[in-house]
């Protein structure tokens, strides 16, 4: 009887600790995912697709046009409704959506009920919806954004953005205001560019290689270089997906701070390497980043053209556990099947436990259940495609609501 009451217990706590982590990796709040959320900056619009969800489905709802045949960016004019090359998703709190406007350095948050061409009702980035000034280098500001990639919302409703092109990480604190500052800005030595922070591991100058400086420095436990996308596991830690230094960096919350230094690396055995390698424990411009119910960290490893799984503990220079895209981890080639990736960007877990990849030059948002989840699985479903075998921008056609060009985002959505 005693034994049986461990058992019980400890399948009860591992119930609870899937549902945490589920929800932290993007889904919304309590209940069954309603959405599965594409953002498709090609033609510079989000779209709907209500779930269950199925190949060659037509999304329900359309963001950053008026229709479903639309894509133009700023289809009208910049405003609160319209969108240029939005490169990131994520669900905020009381069933809020995050979408990163990347074209127009901002960040849109839209309230429920989602309606077609429907406005966002806050701004992030911008001092307001008619603007689109992308701040840089010694120009840059705690109110400002440049090029920003993706987002992620805290257990406390903190939303934190990847602001990538200016290699840091910034923390807005609810309630949200168009045009507000970010209290705490990770990877760089202040929220402000007057203040000394810059680019790529804190170095001035444009992206990698620096022709005109000379390369950056090396990396460090606190500086970041182009961080793409950020995510939470169930314990409160921040993962960010360090792409030009190769790498995925962890805070615990105590890091989460101005100044804040990362306490795990993986892709790297050491804070201060950033090469590339297609190797079990090596990562090439990892994009994206997600929990599943276990939660096992999910990593879209976007030029070796797979997607690698590692399971707790977590330790530095881990090694990963399975990989999707790929037969074995030693191999990075790219393909449109339904076992290979030609880019992947994106990555999302709905509460049925499906994994969702956004496969940006295959022009798709593949789907894989749960018994796929393993090294060399196959996707099952696709979406803005007609089979799994189709790669062409919009069907080779107009865009329609069925159709995808060049996805970067996905998330999972109530």
């Amino acid at each position: 009887m005693q034994g049986r009451k461990k058992r019980v217990m400890r399948y009860c706590v591992a119930l609870i600790v899937a549902v945490i982590t589920g929800c932290l990796a993007g889904c919304g709040g309590g209940g069954t995912t309603k959405y599965l959320v594409v953002a498709d900056p090609g033609n510079n619009r989000v779209l709907v697709y209500q779930q269950p969800n199925s190949t060659n489905q037509a999304a329900g709802i359309v963001l950053g046009q008026p229709n479903s045949n639309s894509n133009s960016a700023n289809s009208g004019g910049r405003s609160a409704a319209t969108m240029s090359f939005p490169g990131g998703v994520a669900s905020g709190a009381n069933s809020d959506l995050v979408v990163v406007d990347e074209g127009n350095c901002r960040v849109l948050l839209f309230q429920a009920p989602l309606t077609t061409g429907m406005a966002a009702g806050t701004v992030l980035g911008q001092p307001d919806a008619l603007s689109a000034n992308c701040l840089s280098g010694s120009s840059s500001t705690a109110s400002g954004l440049n090029f920003p990639t993706g987002a992620a919302m805290d257990g406390k409703g903190n939303l934190w953005v990847a602001d990538q092109s200016n290699s840091r990480v910034l923390k807005y604190e609810p309630p949200f205001s168009n045009g507000m500052a970010a209290s705490v800005a990770l990877g760089q030595a202040a929220t402000d560019g007057a203040s000394g922070t810059y680019g790529c591991n804190q170095a001035a100058g444009g992206p990698p290689p620096h022709p005109k400086n000379g390369p950056p420095p090396s990396p460090t436990a606190s500086t970041l270089c182009f961080p793409t996308r950020v995510a939470f596991d169930a314990g409160g830690n921040l993962w960010v997906a360090d792409a030009y230094n190769n790498r995925v960096l962890m805070y615990p919350p105590a890091e989460q701070k101005q100044g804040g230094a990362a306490t795990l690396v993986i892709g790297q055995q050491n804070f201060l390497a950033d090469g590339s390698g297609t190797t079990s424990t090596t990562l090439s411009h990892p994009w994206d980043l997600a929990f599943d119910f276990q939660g096992d960290l999910w990593v879209a490893d976007y030029l070796n053209q797979r997607v690698l799984k590692y399971e707790p503990p977590f330790t530095i220079g881990m090694t990963a556990s399975a990989v999707l895209g790929q037969t074995d981890f030693i191999t990075a080639t790219g393909g449109t099947s339904a076992t290979k990736f030609n880019g992947p960007v994106a990555l999302s877990f709905d509460t049925k436990r499906n994994l969702a990849v956004a496969d940006l030059n295959n022009h798709r948002t593949l789907i894989f259940p749960p018994a796929k989840q393993v090294t060399g699985g196959d996707a099952t479903m696709v979406l803005g495609q007609p089979d799994l075998t189709s790669g062409t921008s919009n069907q080779g056609g107009a865009p329609s609501a069925k159709t995808e060009h060049f996805p970067q985002g996905v998330v999972a959505y109530q």
